[in-house]
């Protein structure tokens, strides 16, 4: 019993896997559209090729779904003015603490007030 499964791997690619399924709508309907020809047309697939087919499919979406992870979040993060503002807000939280811890209250409240005021003009 040596061999323990690793959750926090098993959760990362289960949520690779759920990104790249949002992003690939397309290939659903494709998988459709083979299924209702494949009717129409009286194609017989085996299960065996369906099973290749869903596997190749969860393959893909979870590869997409690293891709973006990896690198289109990370610079849609970067260039969102709502993300930019959420970050200069945390980091005003924080310094707003650090004047409290040093008792400087007055500069506290203004840092507090200044990440309040970044935050309202988001929610027009």
């Amino acid at each position: 019993m040596g061999n323990k499964i690793d959750i926090k791997k098993v959760s990362q690619v289960w949520n690779y896997f759920k990104k790249g399924r949002r992003e690939v709508g397309v290939i659903l309907g494709l998988f459709s559209i083979i299924i209702t020809y494949s009717i129409k047309f009286n194609i017989d697939f085996t299960i065996t090729q369906y099973l290749i087919f869903t596997g190749v499919f969860g393959v893909s979406c979870t590869f997409l779904g690293v891709f973006l992870a990896k690198k289109v979040d990370p610079e849609q993060a970067r260039i969102s003015p709502l993300s930019q503002d959420n970050i200069k807000c945390n980091l005003d939280f924080q310094q707003s603490l650090v004047y409290w811890y040093e008792g400087d209250k007055e500069k506290a409240i203004e840092t507090m007030q200044k990440a309040i005021k970044r935050k309202r003009k988001w929610l027009r």
